[in-house]
């Protein structure tokens, strides 16, 4: 039986897929309509056949926001090791996943100017989904890591990362 934060989440991660979902039959109208080839509609709607079963950790998104701003654009990025899995529950991947989540991924964009990336949060959460056609199960362990653009000088460009999505408000200790 899950618990109340783990059916927030998992319901949360379902309306992120919705989400998707709409907007890729858009795209796929728009490939179709640009005479796009079989294959690569395909390819994007095969992320309909996919549904969330489970997760945990925290997997809250990061921020993106002032792009092209020195300082202050910010962004994020998601690591994920994905493992196909016979059956689940498996409590085995679960709490490897947790003492031991893939690295953070480095930024994907320079900072203007003079700027310099600063991760300023990681964490790490998990999630499985399930195909719809063949019942193949898939869970995937997930580092976020969020990036802060900061001046050279800025006194806290050498902070240690927080352990938390930027959204908590948490103080620190």
């Amino acid at each position: 039986m899950k618990n109340e934060h783990m059916g927030k989440a998992v319901d949360h991660a379902e309306g992120q897929i919705r989400f998707l979902q709409r907007n890729l039959a858009a795209a796929i109208g728009l490939l179709r309509g640009n005479d796009a080839t079989r294959e690569e509609i395909a390819d994007l709607a095969g992320v309909f056949e996919w549904k969330v079963i489970d997760s945990g950790g925290n997997t809250k998104p990061g921020v993106f926001g002032n792009h092209g701003s020195c300082p202050c654009e910010r962004g994020y990025t998601v690591n994920t090791v994905q493992t196909p899995v016979a059956a689940w529950p498996n409590p085995a991947l679960v709490n490897n996943c947790a003492s031991n989540p893939p690295a953070a991924d480095a930024p994907e964009w320079e900072c203007a100017e003079d700027c310099v990336q600063v991760m300023t949060n990681i964490w790490s959460g998990w999630d499985v989904v399930q195909n719809t056609k063949t019942g193949q199960i898939i869970f995937n362990c997930c580092t976020f890591a969020q990036y802060h653009c900061k001046k050279p000088n800025d006194p806290d460009r050498n902070k240690p990362p927080r352990a938390t999505d930027p959204g908590d408000t948490t103080p620190e200790l």
